[in-house]
């Protein structure tokens, strides 16, 4: 489900990247009681489309992640997956929430170019 921000929401990074990964393949297929195995990310990695594959490591957002996350990301290199994720998707810092933002449009137009 394509969710666009308007110009102001990812200027300020409101709304941020929760309508985005609100519904991912994985948390439908467990609303939907759809397996495990068809909940996987098209990028042929064998890995479930859940929010830490889709933010932190799904091959097919590598650029944006480099241009919009990589140096938040690297930032916090010494943090877990879990506390980086954390970081993302709940931090409340404002650049970072508009990072984010832009990157969610960003790998939204690689996914529906798929």
């Amino acid at each position: 489900m394509p969710c666009f921000l308007r110009s102001h929401q990812a200027e300020t990074g409101n709304s941020s990247i929760k309508p985005t990964l609100s519904e991912n393949k994985y948390k439908r297929g467990r609303r939907d009681n759809i397996p495990v195995p068809d909940r996987l990310c098209p990028c042929g990695s064998g890995e479930v489309n859940d929010v830490p594959h889709y933010l932190l490591s799904c091959p097919l957002h590598d650029q944006p992640r480099g241009k919009f996350l990589g140096g938040i990301i690297s930032s916090l290199a010494d943090r877990s997956p879990g506390a980086q994720l954390s970081m993302l998707v709940v931090g409340t810092d404002r650049f970072v929430a508009q990072q984010v933002a832009k990157f969610a449009l960003a790998a939204m137009k690689i996914r529906v170019n798929l």
